[in-house]
């Protein structure tokens, strides 16, 4: 691996892997944040036309959170110590919106976004069983 790669955590594949999750994954929830440009783009997004403005203020914030986490989740994979929590957090994200899909009825947009995100668990799950758990040094008590 280059120099650079091992600054930044890269050199054993595994890492390497782990990176790579959470860039994809980033990538993928950095895609809903189209969502703050507008009602068209919520649209798009969700199959939700003519709600009422709290309801389209509401999808614009989650759009704002989830272009929130896929940042993180795109940084997490150049900075080591932010790795597992960033995954935890994304597969946190991914869990409650597939259950919360699978309890409610549904338009057909946002059973695409529910199928994304269960194609994104098990790269989540993948990532955090490889990315290595940091231990602490800790005082005897």
């Amino acid at each position: 691996m280059s120099r650079s790669a091992a600054l930044i955590g890269l050199s054993e594949p595994r890492t390497a892997v782990v990176a790579a999750v959470l860039l994809i994954v980033g990538a993928l929830n950095l895609i809903p944040g189209a969502g703050l440009l507008g009602p068209e783009r919520l649209a798009d997004l969700y199959g939700v036309t003519g709600s009422d403005e709290s309801v389209l203020v509401l999808l614009r914030h989650r759009a704002l959170l989830l272009a929130m986490l896929g940042l993180f989740l795109v940084l997490a994979a150049f900075r080591a110590d932010w790795r597992r929590p960033a995954l935890i957090a994304g597969l946190l994200s991914n869990v409650v919106f597939v259950l919360l899909t699978k309890a409610e009825p549904t338009t057909a947009e946002i059973a695409r976004v529910a199928t994304i995100d269960l194609v994104a668990l098990p790269l989540l799950i993948v990532g955090l069983v490889l990315s290595p758990r940091r231990r602490r040094d800790r005082e005897p008590r």
